[in-house]
């Protein structure tokens, strides 16, 4: 299964695909009023539980958050209870604290502002684990079967039929939107299926990866901060009008969130880390608190 994602597209990746689109159309019947993860009830019912996260939000019982009416609610809530962790230094690294603060004011700003099917329902499966082999496949592109469920959770459609994260090609990492030629070919076998709603959900899809990879991945670099904005506010691939270093980022946050009500007291904290800290100047360079 893994060569589909490392080799040259090949037939039998395409007609993998095509395979793959009639599978997530067969699964589009399952949905759910709630945005959270499935559980079993006591009388072994399947119901929607607390959200499950790899890495939980809170520490201590019950652990997870939710379950939620909207995917909206749901992001939001997780976000607030990571700000408030670290303004009471109980999740990142003193060095980490500001520009890790100013990720998630910029998160929680994209999500209530800019992505307004988070609020519609009903909510539907992602799989969550989607990285490279979680489908087995024969040498014919035939699936035999989907595994390893165990983060799968209830999200927007939008986001449930996003492509799989591992669909996206090498120029990802890069912070390049563009999709990917799995990615359209996926489309193209969503519209030769005569579901266009769908091949729609997957060319918009993009800010759904950034997303994960920032907020739930914690992947914090100038590259994956660039380009969830873009994704987000649907603006082209390139550098222009956006940050070109991580100091520059932050004094851009800075600006942008000014009017929170908590960031004073983050940015003595980091004024207070660089003046003391016997590490102060490798910090504060790499991190770009100066």
């Amino acid at each position: 299964m893994y060569t589909l994602w490392t080799e040259v597209y090949t037939q039998q990746t395409k007609t993998f695909i095509r395979n793959f689109a009639k599978w997530m159309i067969s699964i589009e019947k399952v949905h759910f009023d709630k945005m959270g993860s499935l559980t079993l009830t006591e009388n072994g019912d399947v119901t929607v539980g607390p959200f499950i996260e790899r890495r939980t939000t809170i520490d201590v019982a019950p652990y997870f958050l939710g379950p939620f009416n909207t995917a909206k609610e749901g992001y939001l809530a997780i976000i607030d209870v990571r700000l408030e962790q670290t303004l009471n230094r109980a999740r990142y690294k003193p060095s980490r604290e500001l520009l890790h603060y100013l990720v998630l004011l910029e998160v929680r700003h994209l999500v209530q502002n800019c992505c307004p099917e988070l609020d519609v329902g009903p909510w539907y499966i992602r799989h969550n684990d989607d990285d490279t082999n979680f489908v087995r496949v024969t040498s014919e592109g035939s699936i035999t079967g989907v595994i390893d469920w165990k983060w799968a959770t209830l999200t927007s459609k939008g986001a449930a039929f996003a492509a799989p994260f591992c669909f996206p090609d090498d120029k990802y990492s890069e912070g390049v939107n563009a999709l990917g030629v799995r990615e359209l070919a996926l489309i193209e076998a969503y519209r030769e299926l005569d579901r266009n709603d769908l091949a729609e959900l997957v060319r918009t899809g993009r800010k759904f990866h950034r997303l994960f990879n920032v907020l739930f991945h914690e992947c914090v670099t100038l590259t994956t901060l660039n380009a969830l904005r873009r994704a987000f506010l649907g603006m082209p691939d390139g550098k222009q009008g956006l940050p070109q270093t991580l100091k520059e980022w932050i004094q851009v946050a800075k600006q942008n969130y000014a009017d929170d009500e908590n960031l004073p007291v983050m940015l003595k904290r980091s004024d207070d880390f660089v003046k003391n800290s016997k590490q102060a100047g490798t910090y504060s360079e790499h991190w770009g608190l100066r």
